[in-house]
């Protein structure tokens, strides 16, 4: 009999699959929409600057780079941040902690740059004296080298050299 129930598929298996189709068109959004740097736009945003011409500079904000972090997981995060890592960056902010001593060699400081990123800055010894003259809230400039290990939460740089301070 035509228009009985016994003809038509299962209530719950429609919304079954509308569920799904659903997801599926979620997901297909997502990765999408999911940002991808090519390797024009890549090399766009790193200059190469120096006297001996070692160091290469991002022209990249620390909000910039933190972003990644926030626009998609960590896997793909690590992937946009791949081009910048052993990068160089310039960056000034200020002191939000005293400077510590991490293990009996490298001295850390945490300062929030003018774009409201959070960056760790980790120097040697040889800055020890310059150092222990600056505490938390004066205004730093560091140059530093982006780290290949990062967090997510806050900009690691480390062979960092402290350009100036300032109460």
């Amino acid at each position: 009999m035509l228009g009985t129930v016994q003809n038509h598929p299962h209530p719950g298996l429609i919304l079954g699959v509308a569920v799904m189709v659903g997801s599926l068109t979620w997901l297909v959004r997502q990765f999408r929409s999911t940002p991808r740097l090519s390797k024009g736009e890549v090399a766009s945003h790193a200059i190469c600057e120096s006297s001996d011409g070692d160091r290469c500079f991002t022209v990249k904000t620390p909000a910039d780079l933190l972003g990644f972090h926030k626009r998609g997981s960590s896997t793909q995060a690590d992937e946009l941040m791949k081009p910048f890592k052993s990068n160089w960056i310039s960056v000034v902010g200020q002191i939000l902690y005293r400077p510590t001593v991490v293990e009996n060699r490298a001295l850390v400081i945490v300062a929030v740059t003018q774009d409201g990123a959070t960056c760790t800055c980790t120097f040697t010894d040889h800055w020890r004296d310059s150092i222990k003259r600056i505490s938390a809230g004066d205004r730093i400039k560091v140059q530093g080298k982006i780290s290949e290990k990062q967090d997510g939460f806050s900009l690691c740089l480390e062979e960092c050299s402290l350009l100036y301070s300032r109460l």
